[in-house]
């Protein structure tokens, strides 16, 4: 009888302990990325489970995002709000910046823009995760934090494997969280491409289902751009017998032939459903990388033909209103300048002497280069 009392006292206490009110301390409060200002002024009253309105002349409607966004309620009238919000275009701040001010029993947000709004909710969530994990009251605090850098993005590539898709709308909840604005996504066969339907891979996600996962992003201030391995990297592609004839070495499905107009038939192809599958996004990265091409005896240089190859579809990708993205190693590779610039057991005169005897490879072609492309290792 002892024990069944004892057992029935400990469950209430187990229960009164979870209804116990937050703690009056300043608990420890970490913001990722760290914001460019964040002033801890003392404790307010807000309870992080009581944060349920917010007021926004302009009816600003944000996406549901973490626990906060999904939880809280437009009310009518600003006295009525626990949370009060605007746009300010005027505000001294680049874009995408935002001021959060957590006074005893309010909270006020003004966002330079709605992506700055975006970002001050994004904020709040954090300090609510944190207050809630120590059982304290939200901090009174002045925060004003804008990017340092305006294009923030992740290499996504599921060239070799997919995941199902519910997975990649959590991700870009995650990667809005912590003001990731950009996703470069390599997506090789995990398309199915509709010019060339042979390529795409039984698992792959429909244009349809791209853009739907892009508007997803877009609504979340992310802006997704495709990575479509070009002339090297293309085995996804001339693994398959329709395509053998446009192997720069018909032993390997590594490499496309450069001088065969048809190879850019299939390449811009390719390229232009994943431009439909990214509506939002402004690159289209070409690839270009860890390639070796013979010429077929053609008598040109592997630095020439790559170029040539570069000069096509980075005409294509301005035509079709994105900025090519170029791996750049192989014209480094091709000068004898690349490995200079990693191996750290050379000193910065024997780096020198490799540039001063080796530049002039790079310098002949000077003018063949690209000038819309962003060269990139």
């Amino acid at each position: 009888m002892k024990l069944v009392r004892l057992l029935i006292l400990s469950g209430f206490i187990v229960i009164f302990s979870s209804f116990q009110s937050p703690k009056d301390d300043k608990g420890s409060f970490k913001l990722l990325p760290v914001p460019q200002y964040f002033e801890i002024t003392g404790v307010s009253s807000l309870n992080y489970e009581n944060i349920l309105s917010y007021y926004s002349k302009e009816r600003i409607n944000l996406p549901k995002v973490g626990k906060l966004l999904h939880s809280i309620q437009s009310v009518k009238a600003e006295s009525n709000a626990h949370i009060i919000c605007r746009i300010d275009s005027a505000l001294d701040l680049p874009k995408e910046g935002y001021t959060l001010h957590i006074s005893k029993n309010k909270i006020n947000i003004i966002g330079k823009d709605k992506a700055g709004l975006f970002y001050a909710f994004m904020t709040l969530e954090q300090l609510l995760e944190d207050a809630s994990e120590q059982n304290v009251f939200l901090p009174q605090c002045n925060i004003k934090d804008f990017p340092l850098l305006s294009y923030r993005a992740i290499h996504l590539d599921v060239k070799h494997h997919l995941e199902k898709t519910d997975y990649y709308y959590k991700l870009f909840d995650k990667l809005a969280k912590y003001k990731i604005n950009a996703v470069l996504v390599e997506m090789e066969d995990k398309l199915k491409y509709k010019r060339q339907p042979e390529v795409g891979s039984a698992d792959a996600l429909s244009v349809e289902e791209w853009i739907k996962l892009s508007n997803y992003a877009k609504e979340r201030n992310i802006e997704i751009s495709p990575l479509i391995q070009g002339l090297g990297h293309v085995s996804f592609v001339l693994k398959h017998d329709k395509y053998k004839d446009l192997r720069d070495d018909p032993k390997s499905d590594w490499a496309f032939n450069p001088l065969d107009p048809k190879t850019y038939d299939v390449q811009f192809d390719l390229y232009l459903d994943a431009i439909e599958a990214t509506p939002h996004g402004k690159y289209l990265h070409i690839g270009g990388d860890e390639v070796h091409t013979t010429g077929r005896k053609s008598g040109k240089s592997a630095l020439e033909l790559q170029l040539i190859w570069l000069d096509k579809v980075c005409k294509f990708a301005e035509e079709h209103d994105r900025i090519p993205i170029f791996w750049d190693d192989m014209p480094l590779k091709h000068a004898g300048v690349y490995r200079a610039m990693f191996n750290t057991k050379l000193t910065e005169k024997e780096v020198d002497s490799i540039w001063v005897e080796n530049e002039h490879k790079l310098i002949e072609f000077l003018d063949h280069f690209p000038k819309n492309c962003i060269y990139m290792r």
